[in-house]
């Protein structure tokens, strides 16, 4: 995978305000984010750390994709176990 490649303007548009945190989806239900590939969601880490995630596939507990940081999409693996909520 490559490391880095720039949002394109519609992603900036569209994915610059995060979703409210009553919105989203916690707990037994982070299980289904094992099931997803090729889809954006926004992600809680449970250091309060959040951005949005360009899922490309999960393998076991860990999600493999990019965060979007800056209009960059910046490739960064994600454990399953440090997500605290989803969108």
């Amino acid at each position: 995978m490559i490391n880095t490649y720039p949002a394109s303007d519609i992603h900036k548009r569209v994915l610059h305000t995060p979703p409210k945190q009553a919105h989203c989806m916690g707990g037994k239900e982070l299980e289904n984010l094992q099931n997803h590939s090729d889809v954006i969601v926004f992600l809680w880490l449970t250091g309060k750390q959040r951005f949005w995630y360009h899922i490309k596939y999960a393998r076991g507990n860990m999600l493999f994709g990019y965060m979007l940081f800056n209009g960059q999409w910046r490739y960064q693996p994600v454990a399953i176990r440090k997500i605290y909520k989803y969108y």
